[in-house]
């Protein structure tokens, strides 16, 4: 979902940080080792389509993975859990910390913030793996 449902007009800069998120999220979705992910860090001025970019790219993605785990995968069994994980979207200020992030992630979940930095990097992680499907 994104802000408004008016035409999102590609341009060159668009088309690349679109393109380079699709490749980081379809490479970060096959890994199944614990450590660090790639990620993608955009920014720029306001009202200039960072947001709705970011949200095209994904959805893109979800299409294409969809589609790989719809050949893959049997339909829907009864009395399992669904393969796909929900995208969190978690807005920060201009001048994020890493304590800031762990507080938007958990707020997400609506678990309460431990005061520690590694306290809450615990809790982030417990949270993630909480919510994570279960295999069938």
């Amino acid at each position: 979902m994104t802000h408004v449902n008016m035409r999102l007009q590609e341009t060159p800069m668009s088309a690349r940080g679109a393109n380079l998120m699709r490749g980081r999220l379809q490479n970060n979705a096959v890994k199944f080792m614990p450590g660090t992910r790639d990620g993608l860090m955009i920014n720029g001025g306001g009202f200039q389509g960072k947001t709705e970019t970011a949200c095209d790219a994904a959805a893109a993605f979800e299409d294409v993975w969809r589609e790989v785990h719809h050949q893959l995968l049997p339909g829907p069994i009864p009395g399992t859990r669904d393969v796909f994980v929900p995208v969190a979207y978690c807005r920060l200020p201009v001048h994020a910390t890493p304590k800031g992030l762990c507080k938007a992630i958990l707020n997400v979940y609506g678990n309460p913030h431990p005061g520690t930095l590694d306290d809450l990097v615990r809790a982030v992680r417990d949270a993630i793996r909480d919510h994570l499907p279960s295999p069938c």
